[in-house]
């Protein structure tokens, strides 16, 4: 039988679909690291696909929970019958933002360390950064000249 998701019996089952859609976003993340970290561009574009997907289902989720939270205000009794399903989806998400920390500070050392090495390599490459005598190719006279009509 199924539940109608605009009842207020359907919030347990709306958080415990959260609960399981963050675990598959925690679980991306994780993937999604190993391929940044192993330099598979493939898994990464792949993988931040899937991540938008999740993401839009959580978002339509939360949604939806909010929806049932302003028509059906849950009583003190009620409440507390849902604070397990709610501190599930608490730690869930405390847990997905810890791993998504981890993934920043991870794409930053490595974008840190790539720069160093643009630099090292351009700064090994010796010479000036400006012409040489001769490198700038044949003077030419200049095509006009310029009036100041100003003053």
């Amino acid at each position: 039988m199924q539940l109608d998701e605009s009842s207020p019996e359907a919030w347990p089952q709306l958080m415990e679909r959260e609960v399981a859609l963050l675990g598959e976003l925690r679980d991306q993340l994780l993937r999604q690291r190993e391929a940044v970290v192993k330099n598979r561009v493939v898994d990464v574009n792949t993988g931040a696909d899937d991540m938008q997907r999740l993401l839009l289902t959580l978002d339509a989720l939360r949604h939806r929970r909010q929806e049932l939270a302003s028509r059906y205000p849950a009583s003190p009794a009620r409440a507390a019958e849902l604070e397990p399903s709610q501190q599930r989806v608490r730690a869930a998400a405390l847990e997905v933002a810890r791993i998504a920390a981890v993934n920043r500070e991870v794409l930053q050392r490595i974008m840190a360390s790539g720069e160093a090495f643009l630099q090292e390599l351009f700064s090994s490459l010796g010479g000036a950064p400006t012409y040489g005598p001769g490198e700038r190719g044949e003077e030419r006279p200049s095509p006009g000249c310029l009036f100041d009509r100003r003053g």
